[in-house]
C-alpha cells in the first residue's frame, strides 16, 4: 500500500537516493505548495495567471527530471551536478521545445493542473522503503513526454542532450571529484577542460572515469596520441560547424 510522502525536498546533505528510489525534488515540492495555495473547488477553472505560473513550474520540473536522468546514466547522484545540468538544459532548449506543450495548455488551461497533480501524486507515492520507485516515475515522465510534448523516444532525446559538451564537462568534473584521488591528476583534468575550446575532451575522458579506469586515463592524457586525437576531433567538429 502506498501513502502520501511529506513534501520534504532533497538537500545537499541528504544521502543519495540510489538506483531504485527517489526523493521529492524542490521543484515538485514548490508545485505542491502552489496548488495548495490555490485551493480550487472541484471542476473549477484555473486563473490565467496561475496557469502561466504552473506552466513555468512544470517546465522547470521537466528539465530537472531530464538532468536527473542524465546523471543517473553516468551513476552520478550529486544534487549540485543535477542542478547545474538543469540550468544548462534551460539554455540549450529554445521555446520550440515546449511549443506543443504550451499550445495544448492554451487550448485546455486546466490541463496543466492535471499534469502537475499527476507529477505530485506519482512522486509522493511511497511504500515501505519511504521513497518512490524510480521506475514508476520514469514511466510517468515517458508518458508525459509522449502525450503532452510529442516526444515519443525519450531515450534518443536523452542521448542527444548527454552528448552536449557543456553537460559532459559537468559530468566529467563531478566524476573526477568523486573518483580521482591524485590531486595532480585532478588539476590536469581541470586544466585540460578549461583549455578545451572545441568541446571534445569531456567525451574522451568519460568512459575512463565512468568505468573507474583512472590509471589508464592518466596514462592516456600524457601520451602524444591524446593530443593528436584532441586536435583531430576539434578540426572535425570545426569543419562540421562550417568554421
Amino acid at each position: 500500500m502506498t501513502q502520501a510522502m511529506p513534501l520534504q525536498p532533497l538537500d545537499s546533505a541528504s544521502s543519495s537516493p540510489g538506483r531504485h528510489a527517489i526523493h521529492i525534488s524542490r521543484c515538485t515540492a514548490a508545485i505542491s505548495r502552489f496548488i495548495d495555495r490555490l485551493a480550487l473547488p472541484s471542476q473549477s477553472n484555473i486563473d490565467p495567471t496561475a496557469v502561466y505560473a504552473l506552466i513555468n513550474m512544470v517546465q522547470g520540473r521537466v528539465l530537472e527530471y531530464l538532468a536527473e536522468r542524465i546523471c543517473r546514466g553516468y551513476d552520478v547522484y550529486d544534487k549540485d551536478a543535477a542542478e547545474k545540468i538543469s540550468v544548462q538544459l534551460s539554455s540549450i532548449f529554445s521555446d520550440e521545445f515546449f511549443a506543443l506543450f504550451r499550445l495544448k495548455i492554451d487550448r485546455t488551461p486546466n490541463l496543466v493542473l492535471h499534469i502537475a497533480q499527476r507529477i505530485i501524486a506519482k512522486e509522493c507515492a511511497v511504500g515501505e522503503t519511504g521513497c518512490c520507485n524510480v521506475v514508476y516515475v520514469d514511466r510517468m515522465y515517458s508518458a508525459i513526454f509522449r502525450k503532452y510534448f510529442e516526444y515519443r523516444h525519450l531515450g534518443a532525446l536523452l542521448g542527444i542532450m548527454a552528448a552536449d559538451a557543456r553537460i559532459q564537462r559537468t559530468i566529467v568534473q563531478t566524476l573526477a571529484s568523486q573518483k580521482v584521488r591524485d590531486e595532480t591528476l585532478r588539476e590536469d583534468i581541470d586544466l585540460m577542460l578549461r583549455n578545451d575550446s572545441a568541446g571534445v575532451v569531456p567525451g574522451m575522458m568519460l568512459s575512463y572515469l565512468r568505468e573507474g579506469r583512472i590509471g589508464a586515463l592518466a596514462q592516456a592524457m600524457r601520451s602524444p596520441e591524446w593530443q593528436a586525437r584532441v586536435l583531430e576531433q576539434g578540426a572535425r567538429l570545426a569543419h562540421l560547424r562550417g568554421e
